[in-house]
């Protein structure tokens, strides 16, 4: 029972409850249920077979919610129609559905949270984060505000509903970090890497990759297309330049094309890397042991005797200072405790000399040789080996005191290469003073 009273409308009469206008048989009277807690339903709500439920008991309703249809204090109409049936989303949130524009939501409203397009779900705790169709699609979970911290993916502020809300979206990892089993964080998170940071391994700009193994080498775009990352054991098999920042990873670095090793560099297994960079050799610099412009041979064994050319080219040898019985050279060579020994005396003809048929000649005769000088084919000061046949100086080359040598030995010219100055497949003129513009006179 409501326990309602009639009154009529056009008396003094004041109701303290719920008025309900078609409660009375009489026109101009209407009733007065002094009980607001009471639920009243209505024409509209009674002619679609719907019933009055309180605001604590909207989240049951499998329908549509129609606080207009009932009367009473937090009460509404539940109109159990297909039309307006919750999601599983706003059933879980204790959410209820009610059609657009019939009603007022004193909560969040979840557009997708109801079957129907003409529907809503409004759930009246407004703390609850609700992921939103970008957000869940990404995979992404909502967090509270003052959580950023602890997101390790991209911060979507617009991603959820809900009150102090945001979405935090998984970085993507790109095929190296993916590979190496690497995992992507967000840069300005909490997070901390034990391992190597490869920042440029994520899709999103916020964020690095964190791969724990950091034995791996990871090979950067500074490393070119054409580069390959080495570690450290392996640097003196690189036929280039060996580039410290082009690879990320305990003792790895980028072996790129460019430099390339003389075979003196690679017999004391030394590296080649660029002087142009900030890489520091902790070992001995050879500017002459690779090919290629700016480059220099790295030997990481200091004890190792390295000849300069002009030691060569004056027939000394590189040994330690207490092995010498000649003249000593203190700047020919390199290497700890390291001396040019220079040869005192006649020349001395050597094995492969002899087997090309060669002649030893001295250096102030080398211009007299019509064929190739070979310094490694005699021992003693000055002197050099004279193979007759395989080249043969031209006019220019033997006036201006120049001899031929092959540009396939490791005879090294301390003057001015002049490669028409010769004839014969790979040979050269050295004019042993160096001269301007590189040319020779008539």
């Amino acid at each position: 029972m409501n326990y309602g009273q009639c009154y009529n409308t056009k008396s003094d009469f004041v109701c303290y409850g719920t008025v309900y206008e078609e409660g009375c048989e009489e026109e101009d009277c209407a009733c007065c249920i002094p009980d607001t807690s009471v639920c009243v339903i209505l024409d509209a709500c009674e002619s679609d077979s719907g019933s009055c439920l309180k605001a604590d008991d909207w989240s049951y309703c499998s329908g549509e919610i129609d606080p207009d249809a009932c009367l009473g204090t937090d009460c509404a109409c539940c109109k159990e129609e297909e039309l307006c049936s919750q999601t599983s989303v706003c059933e879980d949130y204790y959410g209820y559905c009610y059609k657009k524009g019939h009603h007022t939501c004193n909560g969040t409203v979840y557009e997708e949270g109801c079957s129907h397009s003409s529907c809503a779900c409004c759930i009246t705790d407004t703390s609850i984060c609700i992921e939103k169709p970008e957000c869940e699609d990404s995979d992404g979970v909502c967090m509270k505000t003052g959580e950023e911290s602890e997101c390790l993916g991209v911060i979507y502020s617009d991603g959820c509903l809900g009150d102090d809300c945001f979405c935090c979206i998984d970085c993507v990892p790109d095929d190296q970090c993916a590979a190496n089993n690497g995992q992507c964080y967000n840069v300005y998170s909490s997070f901390d890497c034990y391992g190597t940071v490869y920042r440029e391994g994520c899709e999103e700009p916020s964020c690095a990759c964190c791969i724990n193994d950091t034995s791996a080498c990871i090979k950067l775009p500074k490393c070119g297309d054409s580069g390959e990352c080495l570690k450290r054991e392996h640097w003196n098999s690189c036929e280039g330049e060996i580039d410290l920042d082009g690879c990320l990873g305990d003792d790895c670095a980028c072996c790129k094309k460019g430099c390339s090793p003389t075979s003196i560099c690679s017999v004391v297994n030394g590296y080649c890397y660029s002087m142009e960079t900030d890489y520091v050799c902790e070992g001995t610099v050879y500017k002459e042991g690779c090919n290629g412009r700016h480059c220099a041979c790295c030997v990481t064994d200091t004890s190792v005797c390295i000849e300069k050319p002009e030691c060569k080219m004056n027939n000394g040898e590189c040994m330690k200072s207490d092995e010498c019985t000649g003249e000593v050279d203190l700047s020919g060579c390199l290497g700890e405790d390291c001396i040019c020994c220079k040869q005192v005396g006649d020349c001395v003809i050597l094995p492969n000399c002899e087997a090309d048929h060669g002649k030893c000649m001295q250096l102030e005769d080398w211009s007299k040789c019509y064929g190739v000088i070979d310094s490694n084919g005699c021992k003693g000061d000055g002197c050099a080996c004279c193979t007759e046949g395989s080249c043969s100086p031209y006019k220019r080359c033997t006036e201006n005191n120049g001899y031929c040598f092959s540009k396939k030995s490791d005879h090294v010219c301390c003057g001015t290469v002049y490669d028409e100055g010769c004839s014969g497949s790979d040979c050269a003129c050295c004019i042993k003073e160096m001269l301007k513009n590189n040319k020779l006179t008539d």
